[in-house]
């Protein structure tokens, strides 16, 4: 018999009596939604919340500013390696609202998670859910070494203008053994490659504060605006920049939105579908790496 609450054999969720089942819809947005007949999370238009905790729930500020969320199946798969490691205290760098990194606290029973982040209005929501520190993270963490089991980065490195400072001071403030849980765009994903065969802008690589210029318009059914993403890497690139600063590769994921609002061509959904089995061309890349 599965545990309540845990992942079974087959790496499925299983939701326990305690989690909240009753779904509430909140349309044209896409959250997460326990499917009772299949023990599976998967993305549907209703919301859930993972506990009775009501900070736990997911809200409309969360899905808008994590790419993450969209691709919260494929990060799943990296979770489930860690269920059952004995993960006391997290930290989340770049934190926004909160509501990711309390979600994956409830999922892998963390008793005490942190978050850094330097925007105070976000940081008002997740001082609700963490405990949080206003900071830029291209500074140096304000924690003493050898603290957390756990730290994950999702979304930010593209932010950065070095990745740098972010993966040394990870690598610092980890239990020796402790996880580092990364997610980034792929810069050599397969629409990458293809937009730069044609000769137009990578989304992930912006020029501008004020407006996107450069990218195939007809791949987007509405006007764009900067999301101030820099630039980003290759897998490979992760890979070696992860190992240079101490770190072991334990697992890689790559990840594909999955879409509720027909933003996105349906061509491109299939092309996102076909795409996702090999990491180096996915659209996202999730990786999950041990300090040795």
């Amino acid at each position: 018999m599965q545990t309540p609450g845990k992942v079974g054999k087959k790496g499925t969720f299983c939701p326990s009596e305690s989690l909240r089942e009753k779904l509430e819809f909140q349309e044209g947005y896409a959250v997460y939604h326990v499917v009772k007949n299949k023990n599976l999370l998967m993305l549907k238009t209703p919301s859930v919340t993972l506990s009775d905790d009501s900070t736990s729930k997911l809200t409309k500020e969360d899905i808008e500013s994590s790419a993450t969320l969209l691709m919260f199946n494929d990060l799943l798969k990296l979770l489930n390696r860690l269920n059952g490691q004995d993960i006391k205290r997290m930290l989340d760098i770049g934190c926004g609202y909160g509501g990711l990194a309390k979600t994956i606290a409830n999922y892998l029973y963390i008793p005490e998670v942190y978050g850094l982040d330097r925007d105070p209005i976000r940081l008002e929501m997740a001082k609700k859910r963490l405990q949080t520190v206003k900071l830029n993270v291209e500074q140096k963490f304000p924690f003493r070494e050898n603290i957390f089991d756990l730290i994950t980065s999702f979304g930010v490195l593209e932010h950065l203008t070095y990745f740098d400072n972010v993966i040394q001071e990870a690598h610092r403030v980890l239990k020796d053994g402790g996880y580092f849980l990364i997610s980034v765009p792929n810069l050599a994903s397969y629409v990458n490659r293809i937009m730069l065969l044609f000769g137009y802008q990578l989304r992930d690589v912006e020029i501008s504060r004020e407006v996107v210029v450069g990218l195939a318009k007809r791949y987007y059914d509405k006007p764009l605006r900067p999301i101030v993403h820099i630039h980003t890497l290759t897998l490979a690139a992760l890979k070696e920049l992860l190992e240079f600063y101490g770190y072991e590769i334990v697992a890689v994921r790559g990840g594909s939105p999955r879409y509720e609002i027909s933003h996105v061509s349906l061509l491109v959904r299939v092309a996102d579908l076909l795409f996702s089995w090999r990491p180096s061309l996915c659209r996202r890349i999730f990786v999950l790496a041990r300090k040795s």
